[in-house]
């Protein structure tokens, strides 16, 4: 219910090599200074520990005045630089992409709500065509998992 640890994203309060892994999902978007902590993550995880990050990519404006970075795969991986890459995927849906977006910009309530549903349907028939070649070029969110090397 509680969170175990608070602190800055860039400087954790931990010890070098102190810890087996890391989660993180829709964090990193809000973070000032994401290559710093990429390298944080880096330093505070033992070798051989993993990291699972989750990072927006192509999202509306979320946590307004607190949102400051979405990332391509390859940002990704250079916030990451210090640890290996074992695997990344996408989460990919134009479908809600436009759901979001029409809730951030204003269109809900001013464009009928089976209008949206439609086009999200329409939409959601096409997120199931597109290749896993070409979802990092358009992804919602970027999935990252990494190893610190041993040693």
């Amino acid at each position: 219910s509680e969170p175990d640890l608070i602190g800055d994203a860039t400087r954790l309060p931990l010890r070098d090599e102190s810890v087996d892994a890391v989660y993180s999902t829709g964090v990193f978007e809000h973070i000032a200074d994401p290559l710093r902590a990429g390298a944080e993550v880096a330093r505070v995880l033992k070798p051989g520990g993993r990291a699972v990050i989750g990072w927006a990519f192509m999202q509306p404006i979320h946590s307004e005045g607190q949102h400051f970075f979405n990332a391509t795969p390859w940002g990704v991986e250079r916030a990451f630089s210090r640890l290996t890459l074992k695997r990344s995927w996408c989460e990919t849906s134009l479908a809600f992409l436009i759901r979001w977006g029409a809730s951030v910009s204003d269109l809900v309530g001013r464009v009928p709500a089976q209008e949206i549903d439609e086009v999200c349907a329409t939409l959601g028939r096409w997120d199931q065509l597109i290749p896993d070649t070409h979802k990092p070029y358009m992804a919602n969110g970027i999935w990252a998992e990494f190893e610190k090397p041993l040693g």
